[in-house]
């Protein structure tokens, strides 16, 4: 059984939190940033996983062009999507964990999940920094759901193991 994690990062959380989900994924797992995935073919892999940070209420036009791109193929496979998001409200995360992904692929996929998300505020620009303490942030967090992770790494490998 072969994974491949298709994911962006701006400042490194969802890197951390893909490296979470690697180490609790069974079977062969490869993880890679989107700008580096457009040449890898999708049949060499059982599972695909797509995520990332929400942004300003989306995740980036990159991984949602390479979902558009490879929705026919992706739906040949066991999908997971995810994202990383600050907000606390279950609504409005699960909103943007809807909208960030193609419906048909939302509704296709077998794991669905938001891994919460971690702020390091010396990494952000200033323009970033104003939207945060204008939504009330004004400092690091680290509130990466390390149990969200798992219950979706739990969910795919059940899942799996039920297709083969």
């Amino acid at each position: 059984m072969k994974s491949l994690i298709v994911y962006t990062s701006k400042h490194g959380s969802t890197k951390k939190a893909v490296q979470l989900l690697v180490d609790r994924l069974e079977g062969e797992v490869a993880a890679v940033k989107v700008e580096d995935a457009w040449g890898i073919d999708l049949h060499s892999y059982d599972r695909v996983i797509l995520g990332g940070p929400i942004y300003n209420g989306q995740i980036s036009m990159e991984l949602s062009s390479y979902a558009v791109c490879h929705l026919h193929t992706l739906m040949e496979r066991q999908v997971g999507l995810f994202i990383l998001a600050a907000a606390e409200d279950v609504f409005t995360l699960e909103r943007e964990l809807e909208e960030a992904f193609p419906d048909p692929l939302y509704a296709y996929a077998s794991a669905k999940e938001a891994f919460g998300y971690e702020l390091q505020l010396d990494q952000l620009s200033a323009l970033e920094k104003m939207i945060l303490e204008a939504n009330g942030i004004s400092r690091n967090a680290s509130k990466l759901s390390v149990s969200g992770i798992e219950h979706f790494a739990e969910t795919l490998n059940k899942k799996m193991k039920i297709c083969w």
